[in-house]
């Protein structure tokens, strides 16, 4: 009888951790997919240039263009993603015309972009909930692309 408790014990406890390790991989594979997605915004954002404004010297983002560009990236990319209650896209230009953060470098141009997902819990364990996620990524252009 006691080798019948201890083996129902181990069995339970392995149960457990391979649940938990299957669990931790989606967790970390859904991570990653909202890194790189944050990392597609930011950059496809700022790879979008206000040429009238630069014309006349300045260097300004296209705000509705890199807006639009990266809610529609994320669109396409949610669509394979099962389990997303709801996801929010915040953009932060940082440029001649809207002005530089206090903490950023000064003259330098960047597009930070936060994502912020709703979903169902990832891990089936009672005493892990997780269900919500955020990433964020930065892009700064050093140099005059135009030069």
């Amino acid at each position: 009888m006691k080798t019948l408790i201890v083996f129902l014990g181990l069995f339970i406890i392995q149960t457990s951790f391979v649940s938990y390790q299957g669990d931790m991989t989606r967790y970390m594979a859904r991570q990653a997919e909202l890194k790189f997605m944050a990392e597609e915004c930011a950059s496809g954002a700022a790879a979008l240039w206000d040429q009238e404004a630069y014309g006349e010297g300045e260097i300004r983002f296209d705000y509705e263009a890199g807006m639009g560009f990266a809610l529609d990236f994320v669109d396409y990319r949610v669509r394979d993603m099962e389990g997303v209650a709801d996801i929010r896209l915040n953009l932060t230009f940082e440029d001649e015309f809207t002005g530089f953060h206090p903490g950023s470098p000064p003259g330098v141009p960047a597009v930070t972009a936060t994502l912020m997902l709703e979903c169902e819990d990832l891990f089936r364990l009672p005493f892990l909930t997780v269900t919500s996620l955020q990433r964020q990524s930065r892009y700064e252009i050093q140099e005059n692309p135009f030069v």
